[in-house]
């Protein structure tokens, strides 16, 4: 009896042994390359192709890394593939679980894949719920006055909203003003004028483009005052001696910035006046400079001597 037992006892450790017995996996811990913005996922694509990569490490109840095989699956392929190596390949807007298996154990990461396929860029005051309304119409501005937001809608191929700053350190969008002279546009379309004339505002996202019309107009000013830097009285030039002048918009006596102001000579032949309102005495007499702005001037009678 003794002898058969231990053979009994023999014969059992053998089988283990041929069978392969390993430790089971508890756990599979994924890695997404590149690093997901926050951990956890889930895995924003925007594009169509080769998304990201995927690996698995099978871990045991103690934690312990396993040599175990893991295999890769999609819930959906339609939307997204994932193929032995770990491989994510975007197919179409929708969502997605990504499963790695090993053993008993199993682990998953959701993929949305949302492909822009349309581009919507308005003034703030057209911007509905989700799209510009329509039509899109220029958008007026004030040289000089306060920025404004431009409204941009992005759409998918299922006409869902896609949020282009998901991601802050990779926007989907960039903006471009055509006249950097007329109109400032930050890296979230915030508008600024800064000179009257007319421009466009660009909005790229991928090889999509949305385009918005901006005419800056000068603001509203009532006079113009011009400071020769007397106290009081006339100004008084010696012949060839120079003085700059310097002009200002105003609009109920507060200044007025974001005017451009040209300058003259009303007496070319006693006093000469450059664009930057530098005035020379030429010749002894009366001289008067001009200064003006969008159909309003002041003069400045200059003495010679």
């Amino acid at each position: 009896m003794k002898r058969l037992a231990l053979f009994s006892v023999v014969l059992v450790v053998s089988a283990l042994v041929a069978s392969g017995c390993k430790p089971l996996v508890k756990d599979v811990r994924l890695k997404c390359t590149p690093p997901l913005p926050l951990s956890g996922g889930p895995l924003s694509v925007h594009a169509p192709g080769p998304a990201a990569e995927l690996s698995a490490t099978s871990l045991d109840a103690k934690g312990q890394k396993l040599a175990a095989v893991v295999t890769f699956a999609s819930s959906n392929p339609q939307v997204a593939t994932i193929d032995s190596k770990g491989h994510v390949v975007a197919l179409k807007s929708g969502s997605a679980k990504l499963l790695a298996r090993a053993g008993s154990a199993q682990s998953t990461l959701a993929v949305v894949v949302s492909i822009p396929a349309k581009v919507e860029l308005c003034g703030p005051s057209q911007g509905l719920v989700g799209r510009c309304g329509a039509p899109v119409t220029p958008l007026v501005l004030r040289a000089g006055g306060p920025s404004v937001a431009a409204a941009l809608f992005v759409h998918d191929e299922a006409g869902a909203v896609v949020d282009p700053y998901e991601n802050p350190m990779q926007p989907l969008v960039t903006f471009l003003a055509a006249d950097a002279r007329v109109l400032r546009v930050s890296e979230r379309g915030a508008l600024t004028p800064l000179a009257s004339g007319q421009t466009t505002v660009l909005a790229r996202v991928g090889t999509l483009s949305a385009a918005l019309p901006v005419t800056v107009k000068l603001p509203e000013f009532d006079k113009l005052k011009v400071d020769a830097g007397v106290a009081k009285g006339p100004l008084k030039l010696r012949v060839g001696q120079s003085r700059a002048l310097r002009a200002e918009a105003q609009i109920k006596g507060k200044p007025v910035a974001g005017v451009p102001i040209s300058w003259s000579s009303a007496t070319p032949a006693t006093l000469r006046v450059g664009p930057d309102g530098t005035a020379k005495a030429l010749k002894r007499g009366r001289g008067v400079a001009v200064a003006s702005a969008a159909g309003k001037a002041v003069k400045l009678s200059v003495t010679i001597r």
